[in-house]
Order: C-alpha cells, then sequence, then structure tokens
C-alpha cells in the first residue's frame, strides 16, 4: 500500500526536471551576462523576476508547447534577447557548457 504523499507521475518529474534545467541554465547564462560587455542592450529572461507560483504556470505552459516560437510562446518567459548581431554571436560562441536556454537576436518586446 502506497503511504499518504501522491507520487509524482513520470510526465509531471520530468517536466519538474526540465523546468529545474532551464532556470538553472537561464541563471547560469545570467551571470555571465553580468561579467560581460556588450555594445547594445540585452533583456533577461523575464522568468527570473517571476514569483514562484508564476514560474510554475509558466513552466506548465512550456510543457504543454507546442514549440512553435513567436512573441506569444512561453519560451519568450526565458528567452535572452539581444539588440546587437554582434553581443547575440557572441553569447552563443561561450556556450561550452551545452547549457539549455532560448536566445534571440532583435526588437524587444
Amino acid at each position: 500500500m502506497r503511504g499518504g504523499a501522491a507520487e509524482m507521475s513520470t510526465i509531471d518529474r520530468d517536466s519538474t526536471e526540465e523546468g529545474t534545467v532551464l532556470i538553472r541554465d537561464s541563471l547560469v547564462a545570467t551571470d555571465w551576462c553580468h561579467k560581460t560587455t556588450f555594445l547594445g542592450r540585452l533583456q533577461l529572461p523575464t522568468v527570473l523576476s517571476m514569483d514562484e507560483e508564476d514560474q510554475k504556470l509558466i513552466l506548465k505552459e512550456m510543457h504543454d508547447w507546442d514549440g512553435d516560437q513567436h512573441e506569444e510562446s512561453p519560451a519568450e518567459h526565458f528567452t535572452f534577447v539581444f539588440s546587437e548581431q554582434k553581443d547575440y554571436d557572441s553569447f552563443l560562441s561561450v556556450d561550452n557548457r551545452n547549457l539549455k536556454v532560448f536566445a534571440r537576436f532583435g526588437v524587444e518586446h
């Protein structure tokens, strides 16, 4: 017989682990960004300034996300947005730790 605590399903556990990786890797990349001088502006992932409840909601949206990248996609909350192409290229070229992050060059939202 199982104890009183509910067990997490494999899907719930996988999505929680995936969410933890996304937030952890975003924090690591943010630390690197804070130590780097950029030519242009950088918008950090908005998920990092959210409270825990809002993060959980966004992580659930990410779990249900179809992978289509657009302004309204939940991935936007995890995206580093660079105003200068050179900064974006520099950010991508430094990742030798295979961090799972989203980044794009373009207009900030």
